[in-house]
């Protein structure tokens, strides 16, 4: 009998991304006696993110959540209105849509790569519909080209949920760069981030003028800064969707290394990939397969297990290894809020299955291949392997 000896180590499931430029930028605001939103870091963040994602234009807003809210306060949702949405995906999707008075619609994703089901998309279209929110789940994109079709036929909107996504693309084309709008976050769990902000992209020209006076609280300030106007004041509904300038300062240098960030994060990713192939040959686990024509950023890394036992077996024996593993989001349709304020026309399946038997291990760009392989090897002693 061969006994096999493991190493204790200390692996958790995420660090935050930290290059070491970051401390003297917000020093350098600090000194410049000019915190609040709309400075010198903000500008540079949101121009660099608009030659990346090729849109109108970018805000830089305090999470990707504000983006969702501005969003759907832009296509001006209102009671009576639906947004089609996966029930897989964060809550901030539908409750942007409730914020406003609008009914979030459930629908069910694909086991393929976890992303919103386009048959179920146009069996729940009718007349109420106001809008498609699409979440590119792990920074794998949607199926953007039927799903736009289908956009267009009705004369809906399209939001892309790519809060996981900077960096992708599909059909070489950025992911943020297809829906009316777009939003991403910077959230201390992305690839990227500040600890708290997002970008909301604006890729429809008639809604971009609108985003200004939103932004700022619902006053025309940026027509009074251009000198448009001689003293600005209320014009629309709003609220104060401005980013300070430390957290600006803070991702600028991340945003610049993004290509560095996402590659050190997709060798992780194939890594696992390639090392799990044995035990999804002998049908213990499955892992996504990605079509090259879309182009990921290593955010996640999930394995389906047989079952909701395997799963939770599997955290607690990597728990006892300390590692660190994370489920994800609870359905929308079956949560105490979903069933309040939300529908769901056709029946959802699959979303349960992801969410019972999924699992995400740890990645993030300072995990060593020394890390990654002792997580396999853990993996593989959990399966007799």
């Amino acid at each position: 009998m061969i006994l096999k000896v493991f190493v204790m180590k200390n692996i958790p499931f995420n660090k935050p991304t930290y290059l070491g430029q970051e401390e003297q930028l917000v020093l350098d605001v600090i000194g410049s006696k000019s915190y609040s939103g709309s400075g010198k870091f903000s500008k540079k963040c949101t121009s660099l993110f608009n030659k990346k994602i090729k849109s109108l234009e970018s805000f830089f807003v305090p999470s990707g959540t504000a983006a969702l809210e501005m969003a759907l306060m832009l296509i001006d949702i209102k009671p009576g209105d639906e947004v089609i949405l996966p029930s897989y995906t964060f809550s901030s999707c539908a409750t942007a849509v409730v914020l406003h008075g609008g009914t979030p619609v459930f629908v069910d994703s694909s086991l393929e790569d976890f992303n919103i089901s386009i048959e179920q998309i146009i069996k729940s279209i009718n007349k109420k519909t106001k809008a498609i929110m699409v979440m590119h789940y792990g920074g794998v994109a949607c199926e953007m080209e039927p799903i736009m079709e289908v956009t267009k036929r009705n004369k809906i909107f399209l939001i892309e949920d790519a809060a996981q996504s900077v960096g992708c693309f599909y059909k070489k084309r950025p992911l943020g760069s297809f829906g009316d709008l777009s939003a991403f976050s910077f959230h201390e769990t992305k690839n990227i981030n500040c600890g708290e902000g997002g970008i909301l992209c604006i890729n429809n020209k008639k809604l971009l003028k609108r985003a200004y006076f939103l932004r700022d609280k619902g006053t025309n300030r940026e027509s009074f800064i251009n000198g448009d106007v001689n003293k600005y004041s209320w014009v629309d509904k709003g609220s104060s969707y401005l980013v300070s300038e430390f957290q600006a300062a803070f991702l600028f240098p991340q945003l610049k290394s993004l290509s560095a960030i996402n590659k050190r994060r997709i060798s992780i990713w194939n890594y696992y990939k390639s090392a799990l192939a044995r035990l999804e040959g002998s049908g213990h686990l499955k892992t996504l397969d990605i079509p090259g024509y879309k182009l990921h950023n290593g955010h996640i890394f999930s394995i389906l297990l047989r079952s909701s036992k395997d799963r939770d077996s599997l955290i607690a024996f990597l728990k006892k290894r300390n590692i660190a593993t994370a489920t994800h989001y609870v359905p929308l349709h079956s949560s105490k809020a979903g069933k309040k304020y939300g529908k769901c026309y056709q029946n959802i399946k699959i979303t349960n299955q992801i969410y019972s038997y999924s699992l995400r291990l740890p990645i993030f760009d300072k995990l060593t291949f020394d890390d990654a392989k002792h997580v396999i090897k853990c993996i593989e002693s959990f399966f007799g392997k």
